[in-house]
């Protein structure tokens, strides 16, 4: 049940941390903001690689820009794989 409730709270962050990023891409940030989302993402990439729903269903409904931030995130082969979820 534990396992259950941190994977539960661990996609939220996740889904926060894109949310939160598509606002400040939209915003057209400094090229530091960029970086620092990049930096961040790429600690979740095996999430967003083997998160088939977020792939499959959710990843069309972010702005282009946020695509290319996950995108580079999963190409970076970086993350834990504590936080492959599915």
């Amino acid at each position: 049940m534990r396992q259950r409730n941190d994977l539960e709270r661990y996609e939220w962050f996740v889904s926060y941390f894109l949310c939160a990023a598509e606002e400040m891409l939209e915003l057209a940030p400094p090229a530091a903001w960029k970086r620092n989302l990049d930096m961040i993402a790429k600690d979740h990439s095996a999430y967003f690689k083997n998160h088939r729903d977020l792939r499959d269903n959710e990843l069309g409904s972010y702005s282009a820009e946020t695509q290319a931030l996950i995108e580079r995130a999963i190409a970076s082969g970086a993350g834990s794989a504590a936080s492959a979820a599915r």
